[in-house]
């Protein structure tokens, strides 16, 4: 099995390579966070988001959208803009449990 992640999916594949790298044959990292131990996401990134709540980070589907019309065709800018979605602020602000993936071969 292969195990793809993208952006803050990164996270998740990190930590299943600590659980359970036996069951997985390959690692794909792709434009995705890979945290070391106790590090936040809003250590690495540190833009400000457009939107931020107590319980959501992220920017509207119109941001998205008009981020995205400049390299993508029109109908492939909206398709995807309107799969982008916010991220937990938790997510960003509490450091991750990364304790042996940097020491993993």
């Amino acid at each position: 099995m292969v195990l793809l992640g993208t952006s803050v999916g990164g996270m998740v594949v990190a930590k299943v390579a600590e659980f359970a790298s036996e069951r997985v044959s390959r690692f794909v990292f792709v434009d995705a966070l890979a945290l070391r131990h106790g590090e936040r996401i809003r250590d690495i990134v540190t833009r400000p988001a457009p939107i931020e709540t107590d319980v959501a980070i992220g920017r509207s589907p119109e941001d998205s959208l008009r981020a995205l019309q400049g390299s993508l065709l029109p109908e492939m800018a909206g398709w995807a803009a309107e799969r982008f979605g916010m991220h937990p602020t938790d997510a960003f602000s509490q450091p991750v449990v990364m304790e042996s993936f940097w020491d993993m071969r």
